[in-house]
């Protein structure tokens, strides 16, 4: 159980460009105003916003992946920071194009969306050597 006023939260931290509107998995933009008929179980049909994709490939460049021997680095620099800040954290899953992040904070959107941001930030500091550029 969360203390008093916290809340679990499930942070999904997705790499720069690897998951576009229009993408053929499925996708649904901000207030789902333009969304698929299907999603990455049952993907909608290959024509479905092609030029939706075909245009934010075109503007967006290449994809951001995380390297394996980079995945451990910047997870333990998220956890260092989720420690400083005394936060709880159950589990932080790096993987190829995404991250997962299990932390229990304030129950407020505000402060999910600015702890989201500052673990993006330490994630790519930890490999800025490594992997130079905009990660997220």
């Amino acid at each position: 159980m969360p203390k008093n006023g916290d809340a679990w939260w499930h942070l999904i931290l997705t790499a720069r460009n690897t998951w576009i509107p229009g993408d053929e998995r499925g996708f649904r933009n901000r207030h789902h105003r333009i969304h698929s008929t299907g999603d990455y179980k049952n993907p909608p049909p290959p024509e479905e916003h092609a030029g939706l994709r075909n245009y934010c490939k075109s503007i967006a460049g290449e994809e951001i992946l995380f390297p394996k021997p980079l995945r451990k680095p910047m997870g333990n620099a998220m956890l260092a920071t989720l420690q400083k800040a005394n936060l709880r954290c159950i589990a932080i899953a790096v993987a190829k194009t995404h991250c997962h992040i299990l932390v229990e904070c304030e129950d407020d959107r505000d402060v999910a969306k600015r702890l989201t941001s500052r673990l993006k930030q330490t994630a790519s500091f930890a490999v800025r050597n490594q992997q130079p550029g905009r990660l997220w």
